[in-house]
């Protein structure tokens, strides 16, 4: 999401006002004595959400909203103006330069993970705290302000759990508006399971169980269910559901009711806070964790299709050498063996008969010569597959590859339909593999198959009887370049490569491939 200044405008500063404001009155630390006001102190998550979405040339336009939005509040409240405003202005300013620490750019995006979670807790949970509650406690005392109802670290916890809890949140709104335009994936029953499993929560708290002897897991049921809706939900939706589960619990502990009550209110207040940080801190981490697997996960996704796209890029031009190479032995090297092939007949009509025979002897090498360079002509670009199916080609390979100790059988049904790259890519696969067979096999036997399987898939079948893969290799490719080339072209085909031990010994090598489904003529009685 961009935010230049022009898109901007006013809507982010009013917006951190009001939000400002209400944070204020409802949370009035440390000068409020009332247990709501006293759990979490929510103004600077408020600002820091407000600079973390605006340009750093509006960040004093966003400090002076925040400072404006909590002043009406104090005004509201009949609190003393000027005191307070001084108080928020330092701890304000804190804000600022934190935020500086966390996106130093200041270029208005928000990454959709946010920065580093250590980072961030480090700053916004324990740095920022501690200096914010510091310089409240030093402030209050030199301006002669009423003296805190809380202690030093009460303070100081609830200023991390409101920067744990609103600013995540914040960050997860701004992935689900960024992911949006590109996505808009359904989650029906997921959040039904969510919003089951919050009632449940708040059903258990409020039974005996929430004093009971059960009390431990009812204090990780909420981070539980938070891990569910990370695997099933997202990190983003997680950390938005968090927020009003929480305030739930707070609620519930605020009326006592649930595990964390104590029969001393400071003793309850100080179990909430340590709660509500620990739970904050593990799920910012967790999520963190699996974002980062996450992104790892789409990188690797990524390296591997432009490795793919690279690969085939690089068959395309092996490809095209190849026909370069095939036409010139075809065309110039055959035709010139030809033309000697004549010259040589002209000469040997003027010859004796002894030296006839040894010029018929030389026709014959190049005859041989010329066979040769015709079988590798079509090795190198089977010109045949544009005119003929990819079975007859099989066919020709076969028959090129058989010998006196290599019979290669070729059995084929094509009953489908292929485009002409498919049909390269299979001849590709099934030529690789029977090169493989004859340097490594050593097999007498070998039996090229190609039909429909019993799925309806395409099957290319290559199966020797040679000596096989070892045991310890029967599931593991190779990486050699042709096999790196057969399992491409496989992908390309948007198919599988398979290979391993032949059920009579001997290496198999499949390639399963869709293929369209063989459509059925209805016949009709003629009237």
């Amino acid at each position: 999401m961009d935010h230049d200044v022009a898109r901007t405008g006013w809507g982010i500063p009013a917006a951190v006002a009001v939000a400002g404001a209400l944070g204020q009155s409802m949370t009035m630390a440390p000068w409020a004595a009332s247990f709501l006001a006293q759990a979490a102190w929510l103004p600077g998550a408020i600002l820091m959400c407000g600079l973390l979405a605006t340009p750093g040339a509006r960040w004093a336009v966003v400090y002076g909203a925040a400072l404006l939005g909590s002043a009406v509040a104090c005004i509201g409240m009949e609190r003393e103006l000027l005191p307070h405003c001084v108080v928020l202005m330092g701890e304000f300013a804190l804000v600022v330069v934190a935020t500086w620490l966390l996106h130093p750019a200041r270029d208005g995006r928000i990454s959709p993970t946010g920065c580093d979670p250590v980072k961030f807790l480090l700053l916004c949970g324990v740095a920022l705290p501690v200096a914010g509650g510091a310089w409240a406690h030093a402030a209050t005392s030199q301006l002669g302000m009423s003296a805190m109802p809380m202690p030093e670290s009460g303070d100081m916890l609830a200023r991390s759990i409101g920067y744990l809890i609103v600013v995540p949140a914040f960050t997860g709104v701004i992935r689900l508006a960024q992911d949006a335009p590109r996505e808009s994936p359904q989650h029906g029953w997921q959040s039904t399971i969510l919003l089951v499993g919050a009632l449940g929560i708040v059903v258990l708290w409020v039974s005996p169980f929430g004093t009971g002897d059960a009390f431990p897991v009812l204090l990780l049921a909420p981070v539980m269910l938070m891990l569910w809706s990370d695997h099933a939900l997202g990190t983003a939706w997680t950390r938005l559901a968090w927020v009003p589960i929480w305030l739930g619990c707070l609620l519930l502990t605020s009326l006592g009711i649930g595990p964390l009550v104590h029969q001393i209110p400071g003793a309850t207040l100080s179990h909430l806070q340590w709660w509500s940080v620990g739970t904050s801190v593990v799920l910012l981490l967790l999520t963190a964790l699996r974002d980062q697997r996450g992104e790892s996960s789409e990188a690797l996704r990524d390296s591997g299709e432009r490795l793919s796209q690279l690969a085939r890029r690089a068959m395309n031009m092996q490809e095209n050498e190849r026909s370069r190479i095939a036409r010139d032995l075809h065309d110039d090297v055959n035709q010139s063996l030809a033309a000697i092939s004549i010259e040589l007949s002209t000469l040997k009509r003027g010859s004796d008969a002894t030296a006839r025979d040894r010029i018929e002897g030389l026709q014959d090498r190049l005859l041989g010569v010329s066979d040769d360079i015709r079988r590798l002509s079509h090795e190198l670009h089977p010109s045949m597959l544009r005119y003929t199916s990819l079975a007859a080609s099989l066919e020709g390979l076969c028959a090129s590859h058989s010998r006196d100790d290599l019979h290669v059988r070729c059995e084929t049904d094509e009953s489908f339909e292929l485009t002409e790259p498919q049909k390269l890519d299979l001849f590709r696969i099934a030529q690789e593999a029977l090169h493989n067979v004859e340097k490594h096999a050593g097999a007498r036997q070998v039996r090229i198959e190609l039909r429909r399987d019993r799925a309806g898939w395409g099957l290319l079948r290559v199966e020797d009887d040679g000596r096989g893969l070892p045991d310890d290799r029967a599931d593991t490719p190779k990486t050699g370049l042709g096999m790196i080339s057969m399992a491409e072209r496989a992908r390309s085909l948007r198919g599988r490569l398979d290979f391993g031990n032949g059920p009579r010994g001997g290496t198999r090598v499949d390639v399963r491939f869709p293929v369209p489904v063989p459509s059925v003529e209805v016949l009709r009685p003629i009237p």
